[in-house]
């Protein structure tokens, strides 16, 4: 197993040195909901601003990259606005061209954010010649975005092929509180919940060894339901025999009452009771009930997924969990887009909200991220 306090602490932002008047890229992500040109969630913003506070006050050029969006077409200008609010002044370069004639005018203490990092060719081909050009006159790389260091782009895992790297203030907590969940302690409750069993079975199977309960809820249930020979109705489910093994494992628990809608409607049941026209959307009160008692009997909790389907309003059996988990002070992780938004409405010390969704998930199956490793291995 890796010594990660060691590789926290050594390839920590105190560990750069004298960094002032010297240009330090910056990776961080900034993929946000936007809706209007205004940011809709901006905890993706706030947990790198520690660290871009850090370098600037210590009299470094940095220069920001950060994607939005999966393709490249999106502009940062929104976030842009959103930095200058809270930073102040902030630079901005929509081209390479025009980066490098900004960077002649920076500085110390001074940033400059560039254009979506994606609308560059080689970004996510993880091409060396594009990690070349954005290295050009910088003397340090600092990744603070943990949520896309399971990505082998150039800006992620390019980069620290050619520079001193090194891992922001968040991205350490990141890792340090990961590693917590890893190395599970006794009387520890696990809760998946949404959708694509494929992602979570290697979880499964890794923290069964380890949880004294694990609790399987959204459409994960449903096709734990479905492969039991349960009526599903219209609920979304997948097919899976890797599943049937788990049912008889005493340690996974489902629920056991269901809201279900039809045409319009809703009412609460048990699983026996769903009709085929029927969708189930959230866990009843009494499996909300019976979490909430878990919770109060354990010492950690690690929360991935909603309960009830998020996008359509569902989020009574999540908002039950996270009302159980903040009066118990139980410590916590929740990890997860939608299940992270609904966390962060509670901000609760004893709750740690993970930034990353799929980062999060590769991160406890497999122990590591390309981005990681990639600063660990990085030059001096």
């Amino acid at each position: 197993m890796p010594n990660r306090k060691g590789d926290i602490y050594k390839k920590s932002l105190a560990k750069t040195g004298n960094i002032r008047g010297k240009f330090v890229l910056l990776r961080a992500d900034f993929n946000v909901p936007i809706e209007n040109n205004k940011i809709v969630s901006s905890y993706r913003v706030d947990v790198s601003l520690p660290t871009i506070y850090s370098l600037s006050k210590k009299g470094a050029k940095v220069v920001i990259l950060s994607h939005l969006g999966e393709d490249g077409k999106k502009s940062l200008l929104p976030v842009l606005n959103y930095l200058r609010r809270k930073i102040g002044k902030v630079l901005f370069a929509e081209t390479l061209e025009e980066l490098e004639e900004k960077k002649k005018g920076m500085k110390a203490g001074d940033i400059i954010l560039l254009e979506n990092i994606r609308k560059f060719k080689g970004e996510i081909e993880n091409e060396a010649r594009f990690a070349k050009e954005l290295a050009k006159d910088a003397s340090f790389f600092v990744n603070e975005a943990f949520s896309v260091s399971h990505r082998k782009h150039s800006s992620i895992v390019g980069l620290p092929k050619i520079l001193p790297s090194f891992f922001g203030i968040r991205m350490s907590l990141e890792i340090e509180k990961l590693e917590e969940a890893i190395n599970m302690p006794q009387r520890s409750l696990v809760i998946f919940g949404g959708a694509k069993f494929s992602t979570k079975l290697p979880l499964i199977n890794k923290f069964l060894k380890k949880a004294d309960n694990i609790v399987i809820t959204g459409a994960l249930a449903n096709s734990f339901f479905y492969e039991a020979g349960l009526e599903v109705g219209q609920s979304l489910f997948e097919k899976d025999p890797k599943i049937k093994p788990l049912l008889k494992n005493k340690k996974i628990l489902l629920p056991f009452d269901l809201t279900v809608t039809l045409s319009g409607g809703k009412r609460v049941c048990r699983i026996e009771e769903v009709e085929k026209g029927e969708k189930i959307v959230d866990i009843g009160k009494e499996t909300a009930a019976r979490i909430a008692d878990l919770i109060k009997e354990s010492k950690f909790v690690l929360w991935n997924g909603p309960t009830g389907i998020y996008e359509e309003g569902f989020v009574d059996g999540s908002e039950k969990i996270l009302k159980a988990i903040s009066k118990n002070k139980v410590s916590a992780i929740v990890g997860g887009g939608d299940t992270a938004v609904l966390a962060l409405k509670h901000k609760k010390e004893n709750i740690f909200v993970s930034s990353g969704g799929g980062a999060t998930l590769d991160y406890l199956s497999k122990g590591s991220l390309p981005g990681i490793d990639a600063v660990i291995k990085s030059k001096k």
